[in-house]
C-alpha cells in the first residue's frame, strides 16, 4: 500500500453515545485520539481497546450538522512530537476528516469495517 498525505473522508450522523473507529493501528502501543474543530480547538482522550470515543468526553452539542468539518488524528499516548500515527482504513492514512450530517440517518462509525 502506498502512503497518502491526505485524510480519509467520512461522515457521522446522529451520534449520541460513541464514535466507533474502524481502523487498524500498529499493535502493542497505547494511543490517544485528538479531534480538531474548524476553529483549531483540540480535544483529546485515551483510545480504549474497543477503539471508541465516548461522546460524553466531548463538549455538549459539539457534534452537530452546523459545526463544520473535524479532523481526527491518533497519537502515541506518550508523545506527539513525531506527529500522528499512520493507520489503515481502506489504505494508509494519518487522519480522518469528517463532518456531521443532519436528518434521521444514524451512523456512529468512522472508517471502513475491515
Amino acid at each position: 500500500m502506498e502512503n497518502c498525505s491526505c485524510c480519509f473522508i467520512d461522515t457521522l450522523a446522529k451520534c449520541e453515545t460513541e464514535i466507533v473507529l474502524n481502523i487498524i493501528l500498529p499493535p502493542y502501543m497505547n494511543y490517544k485520539w485528538v479531534i480538531t474543530d474548524k476553529f483549531g480547538n483540540k480535544y483529546e482522550g485515551p483510545l480504549n481497546e474497543e477503539r471508541t470515543i465516548p461522546v460524553e468526553d466531548l463538549p455538549p452539542g459539539m457534534l452537530n450538522q452546523y459545526a463544520g468539518d473535524f479532523n481526527l488524528q491518533i497519537f502515541p499516548d506518550t508523545d506527539q512530537s513525531c506527529g500522528p500515527v499512520t493507520f489503515i482504513v481502506a489504505g494508509q492514512y494519518h487522519c480522518i476528516n469528517f463532518g456531521i450530517t443532519g436528518g434521521t440517518f444514524e451512523k456512529n462509525n468512522l472508517g471502513c469495517e475491515i
